[in-house]
């Protein structure tokens, strides 16, 4: 999971209960209608996961800044 402040033309905006959250287009077909980001203590890192499975149990939060 990635935190940047701009937009890449790959991506498509997907609405929140929060914050909207970008993902590549060629992507999405993996994701299901219901998506959450939790957070694990025992493995000190965030899921995602929906209600019929988890997509990625183990993702690492990066700050990505317009030089990287």
């Amino acid at each position: 999971m990635w935190f940047t402040g701009e937009l890449d033309d790959t991506e498509v905006e997907i609405p929140t209960n929060n914050r909207p959250v970008y993902i590549e287009k060629q992507k999405m077909v993996f994701f299901d209608e219901q998506m959450t980001i939790d957070f694990s203590e025992s493995s000190n890192s965030f899921q995602l996961k929906s209600p019929q499975q988890i997509l990625n149990g183990r993702m690492s939060f990066i700050i990505k800044n317009k030089t990287d």
